[in-house]
């Protein structure tokens, strides 16, 4: 059982990066964007990121399936976020969803690069998934104080019931059956998320009306010890 849920964790991982690299493609090839350095340099690291989680499953089977280890670093999240920004740009356009960005310059953390940005990815793919065309997303980073940030993201999509608030972070749980096998969610990327962030010695949190939209909140130390 641990294995099938386990190979059904990475295939949802493995779909953000794909989906990603797909839509770059096609803007590409329609003449949307030019094969730029900049634009290239965007595609390698869906490539990378890709190839880190292959690595990942090389030995999963000997680890926990509710461990985490992490790879910490010093790195610029300010610079990163902006950058998922722009990979998810191409998406949001053929659909016609606007995304706004209030992200306060160069703040340094110390955290696991990888895994936070999968954390992002997958956040935004929720948020992409239940928003209709000239659907809005929001995304903010800031200092809350001088230890601890905040990372803000707010869509107006369908929203979530009230009723179902309480577990959405569980792992396998669909608010919307029907609605998540159409976009071929798994139940898994909200419940990762949270694992990581818990592991950051973070907070991960939402605030939804259904029928408005949601919003997801994350607290976390800048420097995780």
């Amino acid at each position: 059982d641990i294995r099938k849920k386990y190979a059904s964790n990475i295939s949802h991982e493995l779909r953000t990066p794909i989906s990603t690299l797909k839509s770059h493609i096609e803007a590409i090839m329609d003449g949307l964007w030019e094969a730029s350095p900049e634009h290239l340099s965007i595609l390698m690291n869906e490539i990378n990121r890709l190839a880190t989680l292959v690595d990942d499953l090389k030995d999963s089977f000997n680890l926990d399936e509710d461990s985490i280890s992490l790879n910490k670093t010093t790195f610029n999240l300010s610079e990163d976020i902006n950058n998922i920004i722009i990979s998810f740009t191409p998406r949001l356009r053929k659909n016609n969803i606007s995304i706004a960005q209030n992200i306060e310059d160069d703040i340094n953390v110390y955290m696991d690069r990888d895994k936070i940005k999968q954390v992002m990815y997958n956040i935004l793919e929720n948020s992409i998934k239940y928003l209709d065309e000239n659907g809005k997303i929001s995304i903010s980073l800031k200092i809350f104080t001088k230890d601890r940030i905040t990372i803000r993201v707010m869509d107006n999509g369908i929203g979530i019931r009230e009723e179902h608030l309480p577990f959405i972070f569980d792992r396998f749980y669909r608010a919307d059956e029907s609605r998540s096998k159409e976009t071929g969610g798994s139940g898994l990327g909200l419940s990762i998320a949270k694992s990581i962030i818990k592991a950051h010695d973070g907070e991960i949190g939402v605030n939804s009306v259904y029928g408005e939209g949601s919003e997801f909140i994350i607290d976390l130390p800048l420097n995780s010890t």
